[in-house]
């Protein structure tokens, strides 16, 4: 497992007298966010079993960047395409475990839509962790990302158990729409 450290200083006020009568010092509290990727979160062993990949019309979802109809991935050679195509429903899922200091699931998406915007809730993408919903993509024209953006899932409520991750794409039979995939973590907050 691969991890990444990042340093988020916050000031915090703490009074500490110096002397009777005197004023207060403040002093800064350094927080390090831990971020670790989970089994296979950048895709970088291709399709190693980590992931459970289903898609309605047979596609493999988790591609090197060649296979990614000109896309880069955002980190690495390797990344997920969902839809691609009418009448698809693509399912990605790992079974995860959620650290006590966890805070939020992170991942990039893009999204490559050729559905029109009067038709804004005919495709989706849907991020469900432990069979809740927590965010719903509509995949459509006005909605395409034309870059690769941060998506995020609080996970405090998640603290210390094990919980289903899903995301899954649902296409109608017209204008098929596409979600790219890459670099999931989870980042976990420690004081020092």
């Amino acid at each position: 497992m691969r991890t990444k450290i990042f340093f988020l200083l916050l000031f915090f006020v703490v009074g500490i007298p110096l002397a009777a009568g005197a004023g207060s010092v403040y002093l800064p509290l350094i927080i390090r966010t831990q971020t670790q990727t989970l089994q296979n979160g950048d895709f970088e062993k291709g399709s190693d079993g980590s992931w459970k990949e289903t898609s309605s019309n047979g596609y493999p979802l988790i591609l090197t960047g060649g296979d990614l109809q000109g896309l880069v991935p955002q980190g690495g050679s390797w990344a997920v395409w969902m839809g691609g195509d009418n009448n698809e429903t693509s399912r990605l899922s790992q079974t995860i475990y959620v650290p006590d200091q966890a805070t939020t699931l992170n991942y990039y998406y893009w999204i490559e839509s050729y559905e029109l915007p009067e038709n804004c809730s005919f495709d989706s993408l849907v991020v469900s962790l432990g069979g809740t919903t927590h965010k719903t993509y509509a995949l459509c024209e006005p909605n395409n990302t034309n870059q690769w953006v941060l998506g995020q899932v609080d996970l405090v409520p998640f603290r210390g158990k094990t919980a289903d991750l899903v995301f899954e794409l649902t296409n109608d039979d017209v204008d098929h729409s596409n979600f790219f995939l890459d670099s999931i973590s989870i980042s976990i907050l420690t004081s020092q």
